[in-house]
């Protein structure tokens, strides 16, 4: 219940990020911060703990990545892991405190360091193929 609550209180910060122009199709919705809501409570939560322990903020963006191939290395993470819409991946990513470039453009770049868990363990698993 305590969860419900505590990702309620974030409703306000995902529709303020939620008002560009991404359109009005289904597709253009689902990029969309709110999004993030339309998933069950308990991925919401284990999708905002992977965010906040997998990446580490630093001071200027990291146009290496964007959302989009962010949101995919949490889908290939483990067997537990689950699809997510660019959308819900960029909620998440507000929660967990990482406030994009530029919010008006379609996939979302952020201040995280290279050295993140999950960039590192991509690298990794890149240079062991």
């Amino acid at each position: 219940m305590a969860i419900d609550k505590q990702l309620n209180k974030h409703r306000a910060l995902l529709e303020k990020y939620s008002l560009a122009n991404y359109g009005d199709d289904a597709a253009d919705c689902a990029n969309r911060p709110i999004a993030f809501l339309d998933l069950a409570v308990d991925e919401q939560r284990r999708l905002v703990e992977y965010c906040t322990q997998s990446f580490i903020h630093r001071v200027s963006p990291n146009h290496n990545w964007t959302s989009y191939g962010l949101k995919h290395l949490f889908e290939n993470e483990t067997l537990s892991s689950f699809y997510v819409s660019n959308g819900q991946f960029k909620g998440a990513m507000l929660i967990a405190g990482f406030i994009p470039e530029a919010a008006d453009e379609l996939n979302w770049i952020y201040c995280i360091s290279q050295r993140s868990p999950a960039l590192v363990k991509h690298t990794k698993l890149i240079m062991a193929d």
